[in-house]
């Protein structure tokens, strides 16, 4: 299960419109997607992404946006250590440059954190830092199991990608190739592959004629050979892993 929460970016600089509070729950994904098309100029596009971060600040005495509304005995709330902490997971270009997508897993219930980055305009060079706040609710997952420790998130939705990728660990569903780079890319398969796991890889904008996409296969190999190339316009191809390599289907 994922959940989705779509933001605009406006075009004052100065000033914007706040982001926070979004909610989520643990440990599913949580998928942010920021508008910029009212920001940029009508022929640009947002080229990069950087400044990734993502901090709790202690002590937290009550949430941010109560500092100015307290609610009725916020100062006997028990704010807990941050031993469960919020992590990316990935994020990318989207919808020919006009928009990003953050994806975070986990986070320790009960604080709130700041996830921030920078993104530049193609034309202009200019550079705008985005900050959302996000609080943390009930956790889904009781054990509070990090990705780190083995657990597996769930993709049920489509990976949108726009660059040479590697497909994290766990990953299963569909990856979108649209592909504005005008050069060939690479997509990786994820490492530490398990029984059953299945990935649909599809160029959606045509263009693998002209710029192919290779599939390396990581850590495994795809039928016998350390990569396949997809060279046709709108091509795809669909992979199970058998458990000893990656097969097509």
């Amino acid at each position: 299960m994922a959940y989705e929460y779509y933001f605009n970016v406006n075009t004052d600089d100065d000033k914007g419109t706040p982001f926070g509070p979004v909610n989520k729950d643990n440990m599913d994904i949580s998928r942010l997607i920021i508008d910029f098309t009212s920001w940029l100029d009508p022929n640009e596009s947002i080229t990069r992404i950087d400044h990734m971060m993502i901090k709790a600040d202690p002590p937290q005495t009550a949430p941010p946006w109560q500092a100015n509304y307290p609610l009725d005995e916020t100062s006997s709330i028990v704010i807990p250590v941050d031993i469960y902490p919020l992590e990316f997971v990935r994020n990318s270009i989207i919808h020919g440059g006009k928009a990003v997508i953050v994806d975070m897993a986990a986070g320790t219930p009960g604080l709130t954190y700041a996830v921030s980055f920078s993104a530049t305009a193609g034309v202009s060079l200019r550079r705008r830092l985005v900050d959302i706040l996000m609080v943390i609710d009930i956790p889904l997952n009781p054990d509070m199991v990090a990705l780190s420790d083995g657990a597996t998130p769930s993709y049920s939705y489509p990976l949108i990608i726009n660059t040479t990728t590697i497909l994290p660990g766990g990953f299963d569903g569909r990856v979108y190739v649209e592909n504005t780079t005008a050069a060939p890319l690479s997509v990786t398969l994820p490492p530490s592959s398990v029984l059953g796991q299945r990935l649909l890889i599809k160029d959606t904008v045509g263009n693998a004629g002209e710029w192919p996409i290779t599939i390396l296969g990581g850590d495994q190999v795809i039928e016998g050979a350390p990569s396949l190339v997809m060279s046709r316009n709108y091509n795809w191809v669909e992979l199970d892993f058998s458990g000893t390599q990656w097969v097509q289907v």
